[in-house]
């Protein structure tokens, strides 16, 4: 039997159902939305390349094959039956629900870059998600320590990616904040 004719755990699960329910969404509203959001370029290079065109063709392409997969998941008894069970459904739902903490610590994670700096952000970010999923032991707050310290170290010093400072360092003394601009 090959890899993809596996029986597993997830094949009657109605995720496959609320996640194309969702791309379907996603596309029709994009779709919907295009004669809002672009506009034709000036100039007569063909059709081809306008701006328009690579939207209106991905959104075409997800809104399609969204279509077509919603309506071959509910055509199939088993998973439209599995889809409207409360009991099922609601449990999917609590799974994308926790599995959004983590994309809200990202987003948390990226606003305190602005605020507190790219060195003490990364560090907390890593902590805080360490000690999330039961990292508790001295052992890896030292290992997010490092983390950060090498992390900060190789993208501040070794790549020179620059980002913008933090507005902590405004409201230290001026050396202090020159050195933490530079480095953190």
């Amino acid at each position: 039997m090959a890899a993809f004719e596996e029986e597993t755990a997830q094949d009657s699960a109605p995720g496959r159902t609320i996640l194309a329910l969702s791309f379907l969404v996603f596309g029709a509203g994009g779709l919907a939305l295009m004669p809002f959001q672009t506009r034709t370029a000036p100039g007569d290079e063909g059709w081809f390349t306008q701006p328009w065109l690579m939207p209106l063709l991905t959104l075409g392409l997800l809104t399609a094959v969204s279509l077509i997969y919603t309506v071959r998941l509910w055509r199939d008894r088993n998973n439209a039956i599995a889809a409207l069970t409360g009991g099922t459904l609601a449990g999917e739902l609590w799974m994308w629900l926790r599995s959004a903490e983590f994309f809200l610590w990202y987003v948390a994670y990226i606003i305190a870059l602005g605020v507190v700096g790219y060195g003490f952000s990364t560090f907390v970010f890593i902590a805080g998600l360490g000690y999330r999923i039961g990292l508790r032991q001295p052992k890896w707050l030292l290992a997010a320590l490092a983390a950060s310290i090498a992390m900060t170290l190789l993208f501040r010093l070794g790549l020179e990616i620059w980002v913008p400072p933090a507005d902590l360092y405004d409201i230290l003394p001026k050396s202090v904040g020159i050195f933490l601009q530079q480095y953190f």
